[in-house]
């Protein structure tokens, strides 16, 4: 997974989503099926934010 701009880190941070660990390397892991049960639609908006870098 590609790295994760201070940006997108920033709103995942506001928005809350605790799922999400940054880790250290600037790489982030999620509970998928948390993230998708919780809101689909935003959680693609976030993968694809992420893999299109």
């Amino acid at each position: 997974m590609r790295e994760i701009t201070g940006t997108l880190e920033h709103k995942l941070k506001k928005e809350g989503l605790n799922d999400f660990q940054v880790k250290k390397g600037g790489t982030a892991e999620a509970d998928l099926s948390s993230l998708i049960s919780r809101d689909e639609g935003f959680f693609y908006c976030i993968f694809y934010s992420i893999m299109e870098g």
